[in-house]
């Protein structure tokens, strides 16, 4: 009852900021109303409203190895997605199943370290294949911390309008569940995890051979909705990523230096 309670509150809060999203026409507009939403969750999340699950804080990250290893300039990787509903800018419907079945064609994204300052942080690019070939086309440039928290993200519109930074607090990740790009990710610093007992079906065709223990990650999204996350030993990026979006899976990874 008392978790319910502050699902409510928080989902309460979010209403008041999402119903002017709703009235947003352009892209702009969208992330200019998104960024308004990860103030109001920074803000419940320090109420405690958000809670970030009972593992003690950076076991995950330890038992990944990730507190010795880090990104590099050049690293490459490619995740293949396959949306499970057109979320993107609206509201999830209460009565909808919480994760229903993919009803879209899979689609590649290809994932680029472009820079790591002094302060192991991280510059990744991310780009729908299917606008490679074409001149310019949006792409999202994502920042993440050591602690593999996401703290910014700039969606660069690829017809000249500049570009949409959203700053995200870097104190946590929060899967929202309605992303255009497959950049959700867990809390490694936060959230229990387990080794994983059973695998997906969809996963088993790109695992590889020297991959060592691979952490299950349950966890809810801002909506209260189930989400869970695979990471192994050894990536950098999740091996499989499944919430009321998408479904998201580690097919490709470049050469290492």
């Amino acid at each position: 009852m008392e978790r319910l309670t502050r699902v409510f509150l928080l989902v309460l809060a979010l209403l008041l900021v999402w119903c002017n999203c709703l009235q947003a026409q352009s892209d702009e507009e969208y992330y200019a109303r998104l960024a308004e939403m990860q103030k109001v969750v920074r803000a419940q999340k320090i109420q405690g409203l958000v809670s970030g699950g009972a593992g003690s804080p950076a076991s995950a990250l330890a038992l990944l190895g990730l507190q010795r290893k880090f990104f590099y300039v050049g690293q490459t990787w490619t995740v293949q997605v396959t949306h499970k509903s057109d979320s993107r800018g609206r509201m999830p419907a209460p009565s909808a199943s919480p994760l229903p079945e993919p009803t879209a064609s899979p689609v590649l994204y290809d994932f680029k370290v472009l820079a790591v300052d002094g302060l192991k942080r991280a510059r990744l690019e991310v780009r729908e294949r299917a606008n490679h070939a074409g001149i310019g086309g949006d792409h999202l440039i994502l920042l993440v911390n050591e602690q593999f928290v996401a703290f910014r993200k700039e969606l660069h519109y690829g017809d000249g309008r500049g570009v949409r930074v959203i700053e995200l607090g870097g104190d946590a990740n929060v899967a929202l569940g309605f992303e255009r790009f497959p950049v959700d990710l867990p809390d490694l610093g936060a959230m229990a995890a387990e080794p994983v007992r059973e695998l997906p079906q969809a996963l088993r065709p790109y695992l590889e051979a020297t991959h060592g223990q691979i952490l299950d990650f349950r966890f809810d999204d801002l909506f209260a909705r189930p989400v869970r996350a695979l990471w192994a030993d050894g990536d950098v990026w999740p091996l499989y990523f499944e919430s009321s979006a998408f479904t998201a899976i580690l097919i490709g990874r470049g050469a290492a230096p």
